[in-house]
């Protein structure tokens, strides 16, 4: 692990490449990859695995299922991950959640605390009415603390959007947006032994032409490895868009407990 204290500095670049693969196509809007980025930074090679399964029948008919995998590599001065999610639940034959995204990101170190950084992902999800979303970026990253066990991070990007909505019968809302974005972010770090890490973001993403176009993502997690290869995670997140869809909130509020594999 890093050895900086107190260390500003900047990141570099971050230019981009889209991965498609899992299944639909992508969650709703931001994604917290800060979580993702230190479970590989430490590690020569990092792979997991994460799935759950509930079906019902009589009474209530109901089938769940969940399903994530990343890859990831640490080398010298590169590093990169691929993640990719897939969510599915149906009720009574009728699907209420319907979503994937893949993430990928390639890092190459320019000194102790600078970076350069690239990055695409591609996602979906039914019920944002987010038929297909592709985005990309460039820009610095800053450390502003490290050390074995606390960090602090503050990064800002240039980000281009650009979706393809499921607009309602009746509604005169773009089917496609295009969007160029200024992406914030600021995450903190805590190791607590080498059993236990939380790790706190706040993204916030105002469209550069119009700063009241704006979206935000707030995360908190908790990680638990329960032996060397068993991990259970818990988590919060909080979603705000300001210019959601037709028939789409602007808030998402989740709730998440996991039990997965890593080696």
């Amino acid at each position: 692990r890093r050895s900086v204290r107190f260390a500003p500095a900047a990141a570099l670049a971050s230019c981009v490449f889209a991965c498609t693969a899992f299944a639909p196509r992508t969650a709703a809007g931001q994604v917290n990859i800060e979580v993702v980025r230190r479970r590989v930074e430490d590690k020569p090679f990092l792979a997991t695995i994460e799935a759950s399964f509930t079906g019902r029948m009589g009474n209530i008919r109901n089938s769940v299922f969940s399903a994530s995998a990343l890859a990831g590599f640490n080398a010298s001065a590169h590093r990169g991950f691929v993640q990719g999610t897939l969510d599915y639940w149906e009720n009574a034959g009728v699907p209420t959640v319907a979503r994937a995204f893949v993430h990928g990101r390639y890092n190459y170190k320019l000194g102790p605390i600078v970076f350069a950084d690239l990055f695409g992902q591609v996602q979906s999800d039914r019920f944002q009415r987010l038929t297909y979303r592709a985005l990309f970026g460039l820009g610095p990253r800053f450390v502003l603390f490290d050390d074995d066990d606390f960090d602090v991070n503050l990064g800002t990007s240039y980000m281009f959007e650009h979706e393809e909505l499921n607009v309602p019968a009746g509604f005169t809302f773009p089917a496609v947006r295009e969007a160029n974005r200024w992406n914030n972010y600021l995450s903190v770090g805590y190791r607590v032994g080498e059993l236990t890490e939380m790790v706190a973001t706040l993204y916030v993403q105002p469209r550069l032409d119009d700063f009241g176009d704006n979206r935000m993502l707030g995360e908190a997690s908790l990680l638990l490895k329960v032996t060397k290869v068993v991990v259970a995670r818990m988590g919060v997140l909080y979603r705000f868009q300001s210019r959601p869809p037709p028939l789409v909130v602007e808030t998402d509020l989740e709730v998440r407990n996991s039990l997965g594999l890593s080696f």
